[in-house]
């Protein structure tokens, strides 16, 4: 390999390899098997965790590696790809099962979520697209379904 080649590689696949890297952890792009490293539910290739009563994804997924982008691709509104089949499979594999209901908010874009009366909610367009920096309201105990790297 000569040295423009294998600096272009080293360009485009950067420190991949490296422990810790979501290069690492993911699955490969396209593969749905899980994580490499899930202590988590692992569905789609990501790792998925419920958040703890009015805590965001991104402070969920703090200590598993990060907020998996692709994650919004099945949490978020239709238009980022989400949808209510899929936020009914992944609430069903943190142990959460039952009828989820397709709705509707003006704030924060909280994605699929469950409340403490166990209402399970996806939300669609109109509303803000999925956020993982949303937190579900204090003092409402909602939980929000968060993809994470591992």
């Amino acid at each position: 390999m000569d040295a423009s080649t294998d600096a272009a590689l080293d360009a485009a696949v950067g420190d991949a390899g490296q422990p810790g890297d979501a290069a690492t952890d993911a699955a490969p792009a396209g593969d749905s098997g899980p994580p490499l490293s899930c202590a988590g539910e692992p569905l789609f290739g990501i790792c998925w965790y419920l958040a703890a009563p009015s805590s965001s994804c991104n402070a969920t997924c703090s200590t598993h590696g990060g907020f998996a982008a692709s994650a919004s691709s099945y949490v978020g509104t239709s238009s980022q790809g989400g949808s209510v089949e899929k936020c009914t499979q992944i609430l069903t594999a943190l142990g959460q099962p039952g009828t989820v209901q397709k709705a509707t908010r003006d704030d924060d874009g909280l994605g699929c979520h469950i409340w403490s009366d166990a209402t399970r909610y996806w939300l669609d367009d109109p509303s803000p697209p999925f956020n993982p920096a949303a937190s579900t309201p204090s003092g409402l105990n909602g939980r929000i379904a968060c993809g994470c790297i591992r």
